[in-house]
């Protein structure tokens, strides 16, 4: 009977590692997946945009071997300036506000501001321009200039090609994922307590019963163990 139960819960559990199995074959494309919309998602709200652009930045990026924490530290200075001092970029003739008055995005500022940049002179007169921009920290920086509005379209376009861009679905959908497995993970939690609780009163009364005959165990076995090397010294 104890062997038949056995088997049973054996069965069970086969059928619920089958499952998550299965679910385990897709598991790094689903993590790629998650990931590629949770930095758009995250870059997004950062730069004000929305996931979808941002996920073509992100195409953006590689191709201009920027790192996202650089891109970060560029957009903070930019920001930076454009509280302390917006006449900068007037002074390069990029437009900071939209027709009702509103900061456009850092983004649309920095693709503007980068290649106005780009039209001075390679050295001490870019540096100049560049440090009123980004600060001290344009030495560290000075790669985002390859970060363009037409280095953006470009890369519009190789994202639409090969499916990289970040909808609303995308960002909803691994949303409703995320919380899908919580609660899946509750469930087995669930599952695991309830086995827990009526296994644990068994083990614990057969480890007893092991520790009761323990001595006369000890005994037994020693004394058939004299009576194997009698036989085998015979």
């Amino acid at each position: 009977k104890v062997g038949t139960a056995i088997n049973l819960m054996g069965k069970a559990f086969g059928a619920v590692a089958a499952i998550t199995a299965g679910g385990a074959m897709f598991g790094k494309s689903v993590d790629e997946s998650l990931k590629l919309t949770s930095q758009a998602n995250s870059l997004g709200k950062q730069l004000g945009i929305t996931a979808t652009e941002a996920s073509v930045l992100n195409v953006a990026l590689d191709d201009c071997h920027v790192s996202s924490e650089t891109m970060g530290v560029a957009n903070a200075k930019l920001v930076k300036t454009l509280g302390t001092n917006e006449g900068a970029f007037k002074n390069l003739g990029v437009a900071t506000r939209d027709s009702n008055g509103n900061f456009r995005s850092s983004l649309d500022i920095m693709t503007d501001t980068n290649t106005k940049l780009l039209t001075f002179k390679e050295g001490v007169d870019r540096n100049i321009e560049g440090q009123k921009i980004y600060g001290k920290s344009w030495g560290e920086i000075q790669g985002i200039l390859k970060l363009t509005a037409d280095k953006m379209e470009a890369a519009r376009q190789k994202a639409e090609e090969l499916g990289l861009v970040v909808s609303k679905q995308n960002v909803e959908a691994a949303h409703a994922y995320k919380d899908a497995m919580n609660d899946m993970g509750d469930v087995m939690t669930a599952i695991a307590k309830v086995i827990g609780d009526a296994i644990m009163p068994i083990l614990t009364d057969l480890a007893n019963t092991f520790s009761q005959i323990g001595p006369k165990a000890v005994l037994v076995m020693k004394g058939a163990m004299l009576e194997l090397v009698s036989v085998f010294y015979g």
